[in-house]
């Protein structure tokens, strides 16, 4: 074999081998990840800058605690040598500074917990809006590929003389409009899987296949008592009022040692007491009340979506019946337009029946009944303790 032949050889295979990397390196790039809604959740939950700063502010709230520990065994350590005047400031740092300093953990604990469940229900939204996205991207191909089945049986129609040309031009329009619908719908869902990739921490160019799916499950398995205790016990606000009122009587009692109720300052303590305690009262009743309004707003949606399943079946088979009068010529492309129209909306109607069931029942699964405004203001950490000098 000649020299020229060899080197040609060669340059076939380096030429093939190139080839083939860069189809291979192709392929991985438009590989696709499979991901479960526990596998979103938990890539969240690795990435979310808020549960940071909310990790953050329990570390923050510990350092305050065991400061004001330090500061409480100090005095104490003092008092008992006799080496203070036993003022209502030392007695402040020994019962109360630790009291107020611990509230700030309590709440900050609970806040990073509120927090965790919201990004979990962030990303069981993404994924539930991916899901349901990708449905109606489905019922929108089944509608294309039935405009251009209309216009192939208006141009069979056509030529047996049962319709005109200007059926088959107006089923090509519709055919023409439905494609249009396909395409905005496509980059509607692209659009989705972007800001779903964005949440949980992927490439946002990542191609993805969620493994799960959106479907309708019964309320049986729901406790609705079992929920308030759980609210009453566990929600921000509910801790909250419970701390603050603690912390208020504390003050007070605090506050009783040294003064009478007559002095302006007692006073102060006896009426924020008070209101601690009211507010307690009213967070109560506004707990119970969330709870249950969202249950039954749970209970709401699941009747629409048995109402809405029976709508869906209905206009399934009124498309087919309309469809095998048409082949016929028995139909017009009006009356077919119509039915798809008809299928169209109550696959759409369905589709956003189960999303909002879905994404309600998460709410109340992860117990979050109340925005979280009032809770993301302790974020940043607890109220500063007093510093007291030693």
């Amino acid at each position: 074999m000649g020299k020229r032949a060899v080197l040609a050889i060669v340059g076939i295979m380096t030429l093939t081998l190139l080839i083939s990397s860069f189809a291979f390196a192709g392929e991985r790039e438009h590989q696709v990840k499979k991901i479960s809604l526990d596998q979103a959740i938990n890539l969240a939950m690795e990435n979310n800058t808020d549960l940071k700063l909310a990790r953050l502010a329990v570390d923050k709230a510990e350092v305050a605690y065991d400061r004001a520990k330090d500061m409480a065994e100090t005095m104490q350590d003092k008092r008992d040598l006799g080496k203070t005047l036993g003022t209502l400031e030392e007695e402040k740092v020994i019962s109360v500074y630790p009291r107020q300093a611990l509230m700030g953990l309590n709440i900050a604990q609970k806040v990073t917990g509120v927090t965790e469940k919201s990004t979990r229900l962030a990303v069981q939204n993404a994924y539930y809006e991916v899901l349901k996205n990708e449905k109606l991207l489905q019922v929108k191909q089944m509608l294309y590929k039935q405009a251009q089945e209309q216009v192939r049986l208006a141009e069979a129609n056509y030529k047996v003389k049962r319709f005109a040309k200007v059926d088959v031009d107006t089923a090509k329009v519709m055919a023409a409009s439905a494609k249009a619908k396909l395409l905005g719908y496509e980059t509607q869902y692209k659009v989705t899987v972007l800001n779903f990739n964005k949440l949980v921490g992927l490439d946002v160019d990542t191609q993805v296949k969620l493994t799960g799916k959106l479907e309708y499950k019964p309320l049986n398995d729901l406790d609705l008592e079992a929920s308030i205790k759980d609210a009453l016990k566990n929600s921000v606000e509910m801790v909250q009022a419970k701390e603050q009122a603690e912390v208020s009587e504390l003050e007070l009692a605090t506050a009783e040692k040294y003064f009478p109720r007559n002095v302006y300052s007692t006073k102060e303590k006896v009426i924020a007491a008070k209101e601690a305690e009211l507010k307690l009262q009213r967070q109560e009743v506004d707990t119970r009340i969330a709870v249950k309004a969202a249950y039954l707003s749970l209970r709401t949606a699941e009747e629409k979506i048995k109402v809405l399943s029976k709508s869906l079946e209905q206009q399934k088979e009124n498309l087919r019946i309309v469809t095998l009068k048409y082949k016929a010529g028995m139909a017009t492309n009006t009356e077919l337009s119509d039915a798809n129209i008809a299928l169209e909306q109550a696959e759409q109607q369905y589709a956003e029946a189960v999303f909002d069931y879905n994404l309600a029942r998460a709410k109340f699964e992860n117990g979050l009944f109340f925005t979280t405004n009032s809770a993301r203001s302790t974020i940043s950490g607890p109220a500063e303790v007093p510093q007291a000098k030693l």
